[in-house]
């Protein structure tokens, strides 16, 4: 009778978060549904590899291709992305985006071909 009453409430137990899985999965639906996109673009004729957003500035996103290509984008300032062109496909394959806690405008890359880069999107350069 312990046993059966133990089992019991684990059953009970299961079913409850499974009721709260079902109802925290209808929740995020429902705000998805909400959702709109803001922008599109295609900056590069390659697969996006990694996507990095600023820690300090919620709203700047970087993203680098299979190609090496790195574009930056500020979705609260239009005409503020940049882009800094890669070496291409088997060259430059950006595995590894981090921004600079020092300085907001650099970025750090590695890529596939085992290079390590300090890049400032404010002069489009790297080093």
């Amino acid at each position: 009778s312990a046993q059966m009453h133990h089992k019991h409430i684990g059953d009970s137990i299961n079913w409850g978060l499974y009721g709260v899985k079902k109802n925290l999965q209808h929740q995020f639906v429902k705000e998805c549904s909400k959702w709109r996109v803001f922008k599109t673009a295609s900056h590069f004729n390659r697969r996006v590899t990694v996507i990095e957003w600023h820690p300090v500035h919620p709203h700047v996103v970087a993203y680098g291709s299979h190609g090496g290509d790195i574009y930056l984008c500020n979705y609260t300032q239009n005409g503020k992305d940049c882009f800094i062109e890669g070496e291409g496909i088997g060259h430059g394959c950006i595995t590894q985006l981090v921004f600079s806690p020092e300085n907001p405008t650099y970025i750090y890359t590695s890529s596939i071909n085992g290079t390590v880069c300090m890049k400032d999107f404010e002069y489009q350069q790297s080093e």
